[in-house]
Formats: structure tokens, sequence, C-alpha cells
């Protein structure tokens, strides 16, 4: 299970606030995949955390924009990389018939990524200056 620390946080409230709820759909998911829940509850987490990140990593990009963060360009690389790596995923464990192992391999590669992805480059965030574009 994934624990909050300040370590993750980046100083903007609203972001540190969607970085908690992703850290908690993976926790949702991985309490769902420890009790052997039906496929049901599971798939519908694993879209959730679809659909959220997608709002996460627009607004995040946004601030990044605002702020003239110098990790703004790679931080949409990224987020486009998560986000065709799960889309693949996804299709796979729809198409394979919702296997736990594929589950497991989700969580795992979300759990990663978000640890990572948030020291990395949302870390960037807190040393950038809100700036007016023109």
């Amino acid at each position: 299970m994934l624990t909050w620390d300040r370590k993750y946080e980046i100083g903007i409230r609203e972001i540190d606030h969607q970085h908690q709820w992703i850290f908690g759909f993976c926790n949702a998911l991985e309490k769902q995949l420890r009790d052997k829940a039906d496929d049901i509850d599971i798939e519908h987490i694993l879209h959730s955390l679809a659909d959220y990140s997608r709002k996460h990593f627009q607004y995040e990009e946004n601030c990044m924009y605002k702020r003239n963060c110098p990790a703004a360009a790679d931080n949409q690389c990224a987020h486009r990389n998560f986000l065709y790596a799960y889309r693949n995923f996804m299709e796979r464990y729809e198409r394979e018939g919702q296997s736990v192992e594929l589950a497991w391999k989700i969580h795992d590669m979300v759990e990663d990524w978000i640890v990572n992805h948030i020291c990395k480059i949302d870390s960037q965030l807190k040393e950038s200056e809100i700036t007016v574009h023109v």
C-alpha cells in the first residue's frame, strides 16, 4: 500500500490533493485484489483511475505552463506515455478476460510510476513561479 508522505508534496494544494486521490485509487485497487473482489469492482477502479488521471494530468500541465516550469515538456510527454501504457494494459485486460495477474501488473505499474513521477518531475513545480502569458 502506498502511504502519503510530505516528500510527495508539491506545495500546490490542489495538485497535492489530486495526487492523494491517485494514491487512494491505487490502494483501493490493491485492497480489492488482495480481497479477491468481484471483477466488476476491480474494473470500476481501473476505469475510474484512468478518468481521474486524465483530468489530473490536464490540470497539472496547465499549472506547469502557467508557472513556466522547466519540466513542463517532460511532464506532458511522461503523461502521454503513462496513458498509452495504461490504455494498452486495459485493452489487454479486457481482451484476456480480466485476469487478476494482469490487474496486479497494472497496479504495480501505476504505483511505481506515480511515486517516481512525483519525485522526479512534479517536484520541479516547487521552484517554479507563476508567470503571466499574453
